[in-house]
């Protein structure tokens, strides 16, 4: 015979996959809502929980309600980023097509000094590291590197 306790478990039960709740809602964001293009190559949330989308048309940056055009400064030829990272401190650096380094700072784009001659030896760069004690490491298809912006603060 089922008891009290049985019937109250599976009547809740039921009625917890009646509810909603724990579903995911996703949203599609297009040019229509405001961004610069269909098509997103990256995607960053950075430390202040902006969401940083990368496009073949140039980066932008999304606060829940607009997007704004961010890296501005950067002529169009330099502006499709392939690779972004951001230290614990909020420090970004990112990487674009033609494999210049960038620091980012209050939304726009520095290149950073001595990295100019990189694009030649590495190719296309996918990813980047820049740990605490600003070592900064960068993997492409062909090399790893290893770079220290120590020496050009």
């Amino acid at each position: 015979m089922i008891g009290l306790k049985t019937i109250y478990i599976i009547l809740l039960l039921s009625f917890c996959l009646l509810i909603k709740s724990q579903t995911i809602q996703f949203e599609n964001y297009t040019s229509k809502d405001g961004l610069i293009s269909d098509e997103v190559y990256n995607l960053h949330q950075d430390n202040n929980g902006y969401i940083w989308l990368f496009t073949n048309y140039g980066a932008m940056k999304y606060n829940g309600k607009e997007f704004k055009s961010v890296l501005k400064n950067l002529p169009f030829s330099e502006s499709f980023i392939y690779c972004i990272y951001e230290n614990k401190n909020g420090r970004k650096w990112c990487v674009n097509s033609n494999t210049k380094i960038y620091e980012i700072k209050n939304d726009s784009a520095f290149l950073v000094k001595g990295t100019d001659n990189l694009s030649k030896k590495l190719g296309v760069v996918f990813q980047i590291f820049v740990d605490d004690s600003l070592e900064m490491y960068l993997s492409s298809y062909q090399y790893s590197y290893k770079f220290s912006l120590k020496t050009y603060k």
